[in-house]
């Protein structure tokens, strides 16, 4: 999935969705980008750039800007794709 560009355009206003080719795998990324998310924004907090709530409120946000799905389908309604592969 990338979780990293995913994040980054997520956290940037745009809809991105995730696919992978198990179940397993996608769960990994979710929880990469909620990890990594949560990290990121606890420091906000901790620096006194964000309270709390404020925190909480922006991981809401950038979550729903973000949908996971092992059906490739579910690119359909996408205007770009950004594809990263491991070699």
């Amino acid at each position: 999935m990338g979780h990293g560009i995913a994040q980054l355009a997520a956290s940037n206003g745009y809809k991105v969705v995730g696919v992978e080719s198990n179940a397993d795998a996608l769960t990994t990324g979710k929880n990469r980008i909620e990890g990594s998310l949560g990290k990121l924004l606890a420091r906000s907090v901790k620096k006194g750039q964000l309270t709390d709530a404020e925190a909480a409120a922006k991981q809401t946000s950038i979550m729903d800007n973000l949908s996971f799905s092992v059906d490739k389908t579910a690119l359909a309604d996408c205007g770009e794709l950004e594809n990263k592969a491991y070699e």
